[in-house]
Parts: structure tokens; C-alpha cells; sequence
């Protein structure tokens, strides 16, 4: 499963929870909106955590593409090169 459906499924549980918590809660509304705001800023909290390490993973992915890119480059070029020579006459 990649990272994009565990955040959806992530918010649709955190959201579930908070209706459930709603409907079924032994507590006072006061005390049952502290819950709920506990819950959400700790899911939110995990939620940029996760979108810190997926941008790090796509920057050092976006840097090995780019080496890759340089060595194809290189490596295209140095087997062209003996055929672009102009010809001595």
C-alpha cells in the first residue's frame, strides 16, 4: 500500500472515530470536544510527519534520477562521439 492511501485511510478512520465518539460518548459534549481535539491534532501532527518523510523520499529519489540522467548522458555521448568526428580528407 503506498504511502498516498495510508494518509486517505488515515483521515477516514480519524474522521469515523470523531463521529463515533460524537454518537456514542459517555462524556459531557465539553470534555467529548477536548477528546476530538486531542485525537485531531495528534493525527494532524502524524499526518505532516508523513508528509516530511515522503518529501525527503522524493527529493533523494529526484537526486539518484538525476545522477542516473548524468551517467546516461555521459555514457550516450562518449559512444556517439567517434561517429559525429568530421572525416579527414
Amino acid at each position: 500500500m503506498d504511502n498516498r492511501n495510508v494518509m486517505g485511510w488515515m483521515v477516514v478512520g480519524a474522521a469515523l472515530g470523531a463521529a463515533a465518539a460524537l454518537l456514542l460518548a459517555p462524556a459531557s459534549g465539553r470534555r467529548t470536544r477536548q477528546t476530538l481535539g486531542r485525537r485531531w491534532r495528534k493525527t494532524r501532527t502524524e499526518g505532516e510527519r508523513m508528509s516530511r518523510r515522503l518529501a525527503r523520499r522524493g527529493e533523494a529519489a529526484l537526486e539518484k534520477v538525476s545522477d542516473l540522467r548524468d551517467v546516461v548522458t555521459e555514457t550516450a555521448q562518449a559512444v556517439i562521439q567517434p561517429f559525429t568526428k568530421p572525416a579527414s580528407r
